[in-house]
């Protein structure tokens, strides 16, 4: 199999299943109110 760079599309899709994931273990642990209420400060 031959590497090739990864398109924009490829990584916001990673990038998108990765905060997905981490969303999820963060509703399971602390509820759903949580993560939501920290993604609206702004960074």
């Amino acid at each position: 199999m031959i590497a090739k760079p990864m398109t924009a599309t490829e990584l916001e899709i990673i990038s998108d299943a990765i905060e997905l994931d981490l969303y999820l273990k963060l509703k399971h642990r602390f509820g759903p109110g949580l993560y939501l209420r920290e993604i609206t400060i702004p960074k």
